[in-house]
């Protein structure tokens, strides 16, 4: 891993894990084209939690609000009638911790599958990044809901919960997923876009543990210190930019412009794969 690698790498993470594009196809075609045949895990780590970071200091003012929210509608009790607020951000935590669920429930169980995806079966990345595309053309038709946490129901947290797990597929985007789900079932777009990142935090943050219990010694493989700090800081510098600017986008009602990508992309690599 050398340090040009890294930064390349971190690039490519921090700008498609927020942009509806997938980060999974694009690192895996990345990869193919560096000739790197295997990234330490340790590496994929931090490239990972780099991009959480960004989350947690774009939405640090909701996340603050929601923890300050629940934190009243606890201690309030039965003493007094909860404030809209306190109900609100209680709601909120409460579909963070259905849809975490209800991914976890549907890749868990699957992790050998999607790994095989991974490793053994890089031409599904084509296929993959077509559907992708597909699904984000037909945000296209959909209208800009008025829906927020307070208006939506159970049957939300666990849709958009379960487009996340979809997403564990390599060339299928986990922001695109989500927020097509969000908006599909009749969510506000800046609701459905937040919800999205609010709930890849513990989903990145609780993957990362998971795998690096499993990877045991393997994780701590010979790699410079210095390439993981640098590796860290692009992931999360420029993925607090993409995230900046995909909040824009989408709160133009333009998300679908990225399926014309998708489209280029998965006609693309079914090249770049036979390199």
């Amino acid at each position: 891993m050398t340090y040009l690698n890294a930064v390349i790498l971190a690039l490519v993470q921090s700008a498609t894990e927020f942009m509806p594009i997938s980060s999974s196809g694009h690192l895996l075609l990345v990869q193919k084209l560096l000739g790197l045949d295997d990234v330490p895990i340790l590496f994929d780590l931090i490239l990972h939690l780099g991009t959480a970071a960004a989350t947690i200091i774009v939405f640090y003012k909701i996340i603050a609000d929601i923890a300050k929210g629940l934190w009243h509608f606890i201690a309030s009790g039965r003493n007094r009638s909860k404030q809209s607020g306190e109900k609100a951000s209680a709601k909120l935590f409460l579909y963070i911790l259905i849809s975490t669920a209800a991914t976890a429930a549907l890749v868990y169980p699957a992790r050998d599958l999607l790994e095989s995806f991974f490793r053994m079966r890089v031409r599904f990345v084509t296929l993959f990044f077509i559907v992708n595309g597909c699904l984000l053309f037909v945000t296209k038709y959909s209208q800009n809901g008025s829906r927020g946490v307070e208006g939506s129901g159970i049957f939300f947290p666990i849709l958009v919960g379960s487009a996340q797990a979809f997403a564990a597929l390599p060339g299928i985007s986990r922001s695109g997923s989500t927020i097509a789900a969000g908006l599909f079932s009749g969510a506000e777009r800046s609701f459905s876009g937040i919800y999205s990142f609010l709930i890849s935090i513990p989903v990145i943050i609780g993957a990362s543990i998971v795998e690096y219990v499993r990877a045991g010694r393997a994780v701590h493989s010979e790699i410079d210190a210095h390439i993981l700090i640098i590796a860290f800081a692009v992931s999360l510098s420029f993925g607090y930019l993409a995230l900046r600017l995909l909040m824009r986008t989408l709160a133009k009602g333009k998300l679908y412009i990225f399926s014309f990508y998708c489209f280029a992309v998965g006609a693309a690599s079914s090249v770049i794969i036979n390199l």
